[in-house]
């Protein structure tokens, strides 16, 4: 994996990234966050939507793509394609597994699951915590994140199940850009593979990309979290050593995706 020292990580849930560290910044112009995404592209929808986000926010510079869990070769041909789709060759990308974290600046996450698992239960209530997918695949990876001592900024379902409804897919979908027509092409392929034959997108990893650039949509607390073996992200007391967000202003966030991606 391409690994830049002095760089910060955004983790999307699938979809990780490295961005370098910039303060607040309200009116002023500054220099773009320096980012690699690495992300599982080619399962779940929201990997797809997260890179157009990326690739659509002047406010990141991406250096390069690279791919994590399973078939790692695959899904950089699936990258490969929709890269130059889009006009965008000039972006390198690369098959592998993640690098060391101790080098970061920080880590933006989405993952976890705090007090809301996925999902609603009968009676319209949020379900209760369970192992969330990403930590869920690896969690003694997620463990020794935790405890490596680098910031982290962590976007748990509990505020990252922002679904995109019908309106606004046709919105993205009928713009007809280079990257909206990828965008659309994956969803249909993943509307096709489905397991669920669910056809509205939950937005998981647009989320945490966002938040580099954007964290007053989603602002996070201290909190201590433990990751167990089974995969489950307990909120525990001791020492902060995370910062995670709970609520995030999804009319915020599906205004800022519409105008990014489906956009002039």
């Amino acid at each position: 994996m391409f690994l830049i020292a002095a760089v910060a990580v955004v983790m999307a849930g699938g979809a990780l990234l490295r961005a370098q560290e910039v303060g607040a910044v309200a009116m002023a112009r500054v220099e773009p966050q320096l980012v690699i995404i690495d992300t599982d592209i080619g399962d779940d929808i929201d990997d797809a939507f997260a890179l157009a986000l990326a690739l659509k926010s002047p406010e990141l510079r991406i250096l390069g793509v690279t791919t994590t869990f399973g078939n790692t070769e695959m899904r950089a041909r699936i990258l490969d394609r929709y890269l130059a789709a889009v006009g965008r060759r000039d972006i390198p990308v690369a098959a592998g597994p993640a690098a060391t974290f101790r080098k970061l600046k920080r880590v933006v996450i989405m993952g976890g699951s705090v007090y809301k698992g996925y999902g609603l239960d009968s009676a319209g209530k949020p379900k209760p915590p369970e192992p969330e997918w990403n930590i869920n695949c690896d969690p003694a990876g997620a463990k020794a994140l935790f405890a490596a001592g680098v910031p982290i900024f962590m976007m748990p379902l509990d505020s990252t199940q922002v679904h995109l409804e019908a309106q606004e897919r046709e919105a993205i979908f009928s713009h007809g850009s280079a990257l909206t027509d990828q965008v659309t092409l994956l969803y249909h392929q993943w509307i096709a593979g489905s397991q669920w034959h669910n056809t509205t997108p939950t937005l998981f990893d647009p989320v945490a990309v966002t938040y580099t650039f954007r964290p007053d949509l989603c602002p996070a607390k201290a909190m201590h979290i433990e990751v167990d073996g089974k995969g489950l992200t307990k909120p525990t007391a001791g020492a902060p050593n995370a910062q995670v967000c709970l609520q995030s202003d999804e009319k915020g966030f599906l205004e800022l995706l519409l105008s990014r991606v489906a956009g002039d």
